[in-house]
């Protein structure tokens, strides 16, 4: 992957940025007459997603330094006894601090996983959906269809491992829900609005049945107070409303859901500042509230089953004593605090070992943004 980061001031250089080496360095390549002349030329290594701003008329190039903090940890979890066995460690180290939303494959062989790639505007990236194989270490990235605006989020594998359903933006900014098909390598569109409907309704985090004949997905509008969460059927594209939550605010409308492993249930989990986790029948029917807190809003909010289905597992973030998993009893709403010890919690993903979580992390410390300055880049 390489992304330009100026022209020197001169008009003969070209200075970019590349992972060729195995880290993102800088670099430069002389031109002359629209073509390559020469050979590259290492500027500075291991520069990571920085903000380029430019050059000054002397030949020194600023830019900005904003680590991201996305990367995929994993750990051992024991549920029953409400512990997290070894320290966790890092799983994905290929553009650290760009990866986020691990999801398992359902038979425990891949990883599916959003990366960030290219040059950062305003923080943000170009994203791709990489699918890693867990004991090759190989990886397949799926660049997002152009008219997307490049935002991708929430894979999930289908219970048949064949296609991934994931959240994408449009270009007006509006989310859509797609699946990527690993066979046919085609990214085909699942859910969006139908005739008649505004164009402003959002359509995400998609969660497959237990058969994989449906879909489950949050329907949200910022011009609407409540929201929704439906039931597609893939086959004939009906919808069915399962429940609907209303709000004044926003963030309290947007709900994590996830399945158990019984397929009988949802777990829903809300982002505002008073949180709830819910959960309700797949085949409908009234919701149960399991855990009440209150929290800042935004996230994190997801949440994972135990493998038995007894327990649902979601992190909690306290002033005091750090980031924390809480576990709760899916009968009786008994709950339990694990302590992990990490910054920004989100994205658990179960391996089917029932043992193994991934998850999106910042980490143990929080890195700082700088701007750097660097001098006589064209002298020799």
């Amino acid at each position: 992957h390489d992304y330009i980061l100026g022209w020197t001031p001169d008009g003969k250089n070209i200075l970019f940025a590349s992972d060729r080496s195995g880290t993102v360095d800088a670099m430069t390549i002389a031109v002359k007459n629209g073509k390559p002349n020469g050979s590259l030329k290492p500027v500075k290594q291991n520069i990571g997603p920085i903000v380029p701003m430019g050059f000054t008329q002397y030949g020194s190039f600023y830019y900005g330094q904003w680590p991201n903090t996305n990367n995929i940890y994993s750990a051992e979890i024991n549920f029953d006894e409400g512990k997290i066995l070894p320290k966790p460690t890092l799983l994905i180290q290929r553009f650290e601090g760009r990866n986020y939303s691990p999801d398992y494959s359902s038979d425990g062989k891949y990883l599916a996983y959003i990366s960030g790639r290219g040059v950062m505007n305003k923080g943000v990236s170009g994203l791709v959906l990489c699918i890693r194989n867990l004991e090759t270490g190989h990886e397949t990235e799926i660049t997002p269809d152009p008219g997307m605006s490049g935002r991708i989020s929430d894979p999930q594998w289908s219970p048949d491992d064949r296609l991934i359903a994931l959240t994408c933006y449009n270009k007006d900014g509006y989310s859509r829900i797609y699946s990527y098909d690993t066979q046919t390598k085609k990214l085909t569109l699942l859910v969006t609005e139908s005739e008649g409907q505004p164009s402003n309704i959002e359509y995400a985090g998609p969660v497959w049945s237990k058969d994989g004949k449906s879909l489950f997905y949050l329907q949200i509008s910022r011009y609407s107070t409540t929201s929704h969460i439906m039931e597609r059927n893939i086959s004939t594209g009906v919808d069915r409303e399962l429940y609907n939550y209303s709000s004044d605010d926003i963030m309290d409308r947007y709900f994590n859901i996830s399945l158990s492993p019984d397929g009988k249930w949802l777990a829903a989990l809300n982002r505002g500042e008073n949180r709830v986790l819910k959960v309700f029948p797949t085949e409908g029917g009234t919701s149960i509230d399991l855990y009440r807190f209150k929290l800042p809003g935004g996230w994190p909010f997801t949440q994972v089953w135990s493998r038995d289905g007894k327990y649902i597992v979601f992190p909690i973030n306290e002033e005091e004593g750090g980031w924390s998993l809480m576990r709760i009893a899916f009968e009786g709403g008994e709950k339990q605090k694990i302590a992990l010890n990490l910054i920004g919690i989100n994205s658990l993903s179960l391996h089917t070992d029932g043992r193994t979580l991934a998850f999106r992390s910042s980490g143990y410390t929080l890195p700082e943004n700088n701007i750097w300055e660097m001098k006589n880049l064209l002298q020799e």
